[in-house]
């Protein structure tokens, strides 16, 4: 059984791999792998962020104090998620070198022209 189907830009789930006005046939197995590598790439940026909180927030959090609360620790992981997306630029090749909330904001500014 085949899917046949056309694809214009921006189309299926890996756009940048798809040409404009390309006529293709594809197999549901193909269709589960595809979106086999977006969940994993998905799992990579979710496991590079517990990475950046543990580095960043918990470590330098733990070393500098001793919480005798859940309070305490919600305190201190609220003023680290403000850090995150306020201050701390971000490198990656999608970022660009801005913050979460800046590039929150364009998109909206984008979502409302």
């Amino acid at each position: 059984m085949h899917i046949h189907r056309e694809v214009g830009p921006g189309d299926g789930l890996f756009g940048s791999y798809q040409r404009d006005k390309e006529s293709i046939t594809t197999t549901p197995a193909q269709i589960i792998y595809q979106r086999r590598l977006a969940v994993l790439d998905h799992n990579a940026v979710v496991e590079r962020f517990h990475q950046t909180i543990l580095q960043e927030g918990w470590r330098p959090a733990f070393h500098r104090r001793h919480f005798s609360s859940i309070r305490q620790l919600q305190a201190e992981a609220d003023s680290w998620f403000i850090t995150y997306h306020h201050r701390r630029r971000n490198n990656g090749d999608y970022m660009r070198g801005r913050t979460p909330i800046q590039d929150l904001d364009s998109h909206r500014r984008n979502k409302a022209a």
